[in-house]
């Protein structure tokens, strides 16, 4: 069962990213891969978010988020180096209540409920389905009081 071009109109204007005041949430993205995270960093964008950064590597993006401090991120579970798990770990132990959404291509039961375990929010399934994806975040920054 497929989403009608309707629905995907009225997805596509939803504007949740933003707080009561009309400011736009801030976020950011942590990928490897330079097209996945361009993309990420756009859709965020395309419903009101404020992306601060795009972090190529865990270890850059714990930095950036130190220096940002945005309240969510959206992390890529495997990148060389600094793993995804990693800088979940790290991030939720500078910041425990940042919202942060796992990006993986492993959708494994024992791989997600690590993550879930570690303190990740949520997690989507690569590749990304734009539609589910957003229906996910709109659902966390209700549920996790980001707009107030």
């Amino acid at each position: 069962m497929g989403i009608s071009k309707e629905q995907l109109k009225k997805n596509s204007r939803r504007i949740f990213g933003k707080d009561r005041t009309g400011r736009s949430i801030p976020a950011m993205v942590i990928d490897d891969e330079f097209v996945d995270r361009r993309i990420l960093a756009q859709l965020l964008r395309s419903v009101g978010f404020d992306v601060l950064a795009e972090s190529s590597n865990g270890v850059n993006g714990r930095n950036d988020f130190i220096r940002f401090r945005p309240k969510l991120v959206v992390l890529d579970m495997h990148m060389p180096g600094s793993s995804g798990l990693d800088a979940l770990k790290d991030i939720k132990s500078i910041e425990p209540n940042v919202v942060v959404v796992m990006c993986t291509s492993d959708n494994r039961t024992e791989t997600v409920q690590t993550l879930l375990t570690a303190g990740a929010d949520d997690y989507s399934v690569k590749p990304i389905d734009r539609t589910q994806f957003l229906y996910k975040l709109e659902k966390l920054v209700l549920r996790k009081g980001l707009r107030n």
